[in-house]
C-alpha cells in the first residue's frame, strides 16, 4: 500500500514547484504537465560515475489520494514494464516519492515521427518508400509485442494502445522507432476521479478506428487501423483523415473514405497501397488481424525497396542528426549546472530543444510574461481532458507547433502535421522550390499569451460539447455509406493457393477493382481449404467461389447449380503446367526414384498439385497410396517451403508457383523440376446455387472487362497470383481432367 500526502497541493496559478529530485533522479526540468500527470527530464547517477538521462512521469499529487486511480496506474505500469522489445520505450522503475507514484523510463534522444514528417517537407524531401515502410513496420513490431503480452499465468492481457499516432512514435538518431507508453492510458479509466467523463472519446480523432469513433469495444485491430493511418501519412506526407471538422473526420473514418495514395505518389508499388487499404478497412474483420500480419504484408509488398536501418539513418541524419545531438548535450549541460530557474529552450535554426506534447498532441510550451519562453502547462480549451502526459521528448519546428484551439475544439494548426497548411505556407509538395532550387523556410507565427480561465467552467463546456459530438456521430453513422458502392456484398470465396499472408494484399487489390466496376461491395474471403469453398457455396455463405479444375469437375456432380463464369489468365496464359520438384542436391533422377520418399502435396483438391501428380506417379508404376509417404502442406507456397527446408524429398506444384517462388521469399534456386505432369486450365470463378442470375451476370461482366493496367496501374494483379485478366471458360479444356480422374480409379 502506498501512503499519500496532501502537502503537495497545486499552486494557486496551476503550477507545482519543480522538485530538485524525484526518488533517486535529479530533475533537470519539467517537460510537460497534463490533466493526470507531469513529466520531467532527469539525470540518473549510478556507481563509478556513470550517468544517463531518463524521463520520469509522476501522478499529480492531488490525484494520488484516489486509491482506484493509483491501483490501476501501478497495475498497468507493472504489465507494460514487462514488455522487453526494441520498438517499445522501456520502463526502468516504478517507484514512490513522498507518497506519490512515479515511473522512470528510457530517454529517447530523437524526435517523433510527426516532427520527422514536417522536417522532411521543409527540406523538400518526401520519405523514400523503403524508409517509410521501415518506420511503419517497426511501429507494428512494437504494437504486436504489447498486444501479445500475457499475465503470470500466461493469459492474454488484451492491451490496446488506443492512441497510436505519429506523435506517440519516437525515432532515435539511429533510425529505431519506439512506441510510447503502451497501455498506460488505461489508467485514466479509474472510477471515482472527479474529472472522469462518461461517454468521452479517448485518443486523437484523426487516428481513431471506426469502432473507436462509434465507442464500441476495442481490441488490437483498432491499433492496426491507426498503424495503417501512420504508414499512409509517412508515404503521402499529408493527413489522411484531415477534414473541416472532427465530425466530418469521424464520418470519413467510418465510411472508409480514403484518398488515392497513387495519385499523390506514383512511385509507391500497387501492392503496398493494397496492404495499406487492407489495414484501413472500416470492418475490423476485414483488416489484418494482428499488427505482425500487417508488418509482414508491408515488408513483402515493399520487396525491392531498401528498408534497412542504414537507409533510414542515411535519410534522418542530414535532416535532424545534428540538432538531436545538440539537444541531448543541452540536457546534460543543464544537469551539471546549479538550477536557479527552469532551463530555457535552446534553439538550433528553427528548432526548439525543450518541448514536449500532451497525450492530446498539444504543445506544452507557452509564452511567459515579458516575452520569455518557458515551460508551462498549456490551457487550450480542453481543460479536464483525461490521460497522463506522454513523455515525448520531441524536436519541433518553431512557429508551426504553437497549436491554438478555436471555440468548439477545432485546431487552428491541426497537430502541426497539417501538410496542406504547410504547403500553403510555402513548402513544396515533393521537391525544392522550382524558381531557385531551394526550400523556403517556415514563417514564424506570433506567440499569443493565453488568458486565465475557470477550469470548472471550461471542463463543463468541453463535456457538453463532447457529448453533443458523440451523440451526433451515433445518429449520423448508421446513415453513412461508402463513397461509391452500395447494396448487398458480393462474397467471393478464394482457396488457399498460396500462403494467406502473401495472398491477402493481392486479393484486396482485386476486390477494390471489382467494386469500382460493379458499384457493389465485393468481399473476397480466404477459405481454410479447397473443400471449404464448396461448403460455402452450398450453404450460401458465399455467392461465388474460385475453383481449380479438379475441384470444379468433382463438385458439379455433388452441388447442382454451379455456374461457370470466367477463367483466370495468369501472365496472359489460360493454362498452367503441373510440375514435380525436388531439391537441387537430391539424388532423385526419375519418378520411380520417389518410392519410399516423403512427397508434399498442397491440397487433395488441387489439380496440378494433387490430381496430375498422382496420375503421373501411377503411370510410372508407383501406387501413390502405398509407395510414397504423403504430406499435405496446405498450399503451393508451403510445398516449396517444405521442400527447401527438408520436410519432404519431392513435391507437386504448378509452373507459375514455382517461377514466382522467389517473390515469396523461397530460395527457389535450391529446387529443380523433375518432370512436367500435364497441362491444366487456370482456376475458374463460379456462381453458387443460391446466387441470383442478376448478381452472377454482374460479377461475370466485371471479371471479363478487368484490365490490370487500366484498373490498378500494374500489368498483373499481384506478384504471386499474377492475374492478367479473365476469359470465358472453355469446357473442352476439362476433358483432360476427366481422363486423369479415370487413371486414378
Amino acid at each position: 500500500m502506498i501512503s499519500r500526502s496532501r502537502s503537495n497541493a497545486p499552486h494557486p496559478d496551476g503550477l507545482l514547484p519543480i522538485p530538485a529530485s524525484i526518488g533517486r533522479y535529479q530533475v533537470i526540468d519539467r517537460l510537460a504537465t497534463g490533466g493526470m500527470a507531469e513529466v520531467f527530464i532527469c539525470l540518473e547517477r549510478q556507481l563509478a560515475g556513470l550517468e544517463r538521462l531518463v524521463v520520469v512521469k509522476r501522478i499529480l499529487p492531488h490525484l494520488a489520494i484516489h486509491q482506484s486511480f493509483v491501483d490501476m496506474f501501478i497495475s498497468e505500469a507493472r504489465y507494460v514494464a514487462r514488455i522487453n522489445h526494441p520498438n517499445v520505450v522501456q520502463i526502468h522503475e516504478l517507484g514512490e516519492d513522498n507518497g506519490t507514484p512515479f515511473l522512470s523510463m528510457e530517454y529517447i534522444a530523437g524526435c517523433s515521427l510527426r516532427d520527422l514528417l514536417v522536417a522532411a517537407i521543409e527540406a523538400g524531401k518526401p520519405l523514400p518508400v523503403g524508409v517509410a515502410i521501415s518506420l511503419a513496420t517497426q511501429a507494428c513490431s512494437g504494437a504486436h509485442a504489447a498486444h501479445e503480452l500475457t499475465d503470470s499465468q500466461g493469459r492474454p492481457l488484451g492491451l490496446v494502445h488506443r492512441d497510436i499516432s505519429p506523435h506517440n512514435l519516437m525515432l532515435t538518431a539511429e533510425g529505431h522507432v519506439k512506441l510510447l507508453d503502451f497501455g498506460i492510458a488505461k489508467a485514466t479509466e479509474a472510477a471515482g476521479i472527479e474529472h472522469t467523463r462518461t461517454g468521452a472519446l479517448k485518443g486523437k480523432v484523426h487516428y481513431m478506428a471506426p469502432e473507436q469513433c462509434k465507442q464500441e469495444s476495442l481490441d488490437r485491430r483498432a491499433d492496426v487501423f491507426a498503424l495503417g493511418i501512420v504508414a499512409w501519412e509517412l508515404l503521402a506526407s499529408e493527413r489522411l483523415f484531415k477534414r473541416d471538422s472532427e465530425l466530418e473526420a469521424m464520418q470519413a473514418i467510418v465510411s472508409g473514405d480514403l484518398k488515392d495514395l497513387r495519385q499523390l505518389r506514383r512511385d509507391i508499388p500497387t501492392v503496398v497501397v493494397a496492404a495499406l487499404e487492407k489495414a484501413l478497412q472500416p470492418r475490423k474483420e476485414a483488416r489484418f488481424q494482428t499488427a505482425d500480419a500487417m508488418k509482414r504484408a508491408l515488408l513483402d509488398a515493399a520487396r525491392g525497396s531498401d528498408t534497412s536501418g542504414e537507409h533510414v539513418t542515411a535519410f534522418l541524419q542530414p535532416l535532424l542528426g545534428k540538432r538531436l545531438e545538440e539537444r541531448r548535450q543541452s540536457f546534460l549541460a543543464a544537469a551539471r549546472q546549479p538550477r536557479r530557474t527552469p532551463m530555457q529552450p535552446q534553439r538550433t535554426g528553427s528548432f526548439s530543444l525543450s518541448l514536449a506534447e500532451s497525450d492530446e498532441g498539444d504543445s506544452t510550451v507557452v509564452d511567459k510574461p515579458g516575452g520569455e519562453r518557458g515551460l508551462h502547462p498549456q490551457i487550450d480549451g480542453r481543460d479536464g481532458v483525461e490521460g497522463p502526459v506522454l513523455p515525448t521528448q520531441t524536436v519541433r519546428p518553431m512557429g508551426v507547433g504553437d497549436d491554438r484551439n478555436h471555440a468548439g475544439g477545432a485546431d487552428a494548426f491541426d497537430d502541426l502535421a497539417d501538410m496542406e497548411t504547410v504547403r500553403q505556407r510555402g513548402f513544396p509538395a515533393s521537391g525544392p522550390n522550382e524558381t531557385n532550387g531551394t526550400s523556403p523556410s517556415l514563417p514564424s507565427l506570433p506567440s499569443l499569451p493565453l488568458p486565465r480561465r475557470r477550469p470548472w467552467l471550461l471542463a463543463a463546456m468541453v463535456t457538453l460539447l463532447t457529448c453533443a459530438v458523440a451523440t451526433t456521430v451515433l445518429l449520423v453513422l448508421p446513415k453513412l455509406r461508402g463513397p461509391s458502392v452500395s447494396g448487398t456484398p458480393l462474397v467471393l470465396m478464394w482457396p488457399p493457393t498460396v500462403a494467406p499472408d502473401k495472398l491477402e494484399a493481392e486479393l484486396h487489390v482485386l476486390s477494390s477493382a471489382l467494386q469500382r466496376s460493379t458499384h457493389r461491395p465485393v468481399r473476397i474471403e480466404l477459405a481454410t481449404s479447397y473443400d471449404d469453398v464448396v461448403t460455402a457455396l452450398k450453404d450460401g455463405r458465399a455467392n461465388f467461389g474460385v475453383m481449380p479444375p479438379y475441384l470444379f469437375v468433382t463438385s458439379r456432380k455433388t452441388v447442382p447449380g454451379l455456374v461457370p463464369l470466367a477463367s483466370k489468365l495468369v501472365d496472359g496464359s489460360s493454362g498452367s503446367d503441373g510440375v514435380l520438384v525436388v531439391r537441387e542436391d537430391s539424388d532423385i533422377a526419375k519418378v520411380a526414384d520417389l518410392k519410399g520418399r516423403t512427397f508434399c502435396f498442397p491440397d487433395t483438391k488441387s489439380t496440378t498439385g494433387y490430381l496430375l501428380a498422382r496420375a503421373t506417379l501411377r503411370e510410372a508404376g508407383l501406387n501413390p497410396d502405398v509407395d510414397i509417404i504423403a504430406h499435405l502442406s496446405g498450399n503451393h507456397t508451403q510445398v516449396l517451403k517444405d521442400l527447401t527446408a527438408g520436410v519432404c524429398d519431392a513435391g507437386a506444384t504448378y509452373s507459375g508457383g514455382y517461377l514466382a517462388a522467389d517473390r515469396a521469399g523461397i530460395p527457389v534456386g535450391q529446387a529443380r523440376v523433375l518432370m512436367i505432369t500435364g497441362r491444366s486450365p487456370q482456376d475458374m470463378v463460379v456462381a453458387g446455387p443460391t446466387t441470383s442470375p442478376a448478381d452472377a451476370a454482374l460479377l461475370k461482366a466485371a471479371l471479363l472487362r478487368l484490365d490490370p493496367m487500366r484498373d490498378v496501374g500494374t500489368e498483373t494483379v499481384g506478384v504471386l497470383e499474377r492475374i492478367s485478366g479473365f476469359v470465358e471458360p472453355k469446357m473442352s479444356d476439362y476433358d483432360a481432367i476427366e481422363r486423369a480422374i479415370k487413371v486414378l480409379r
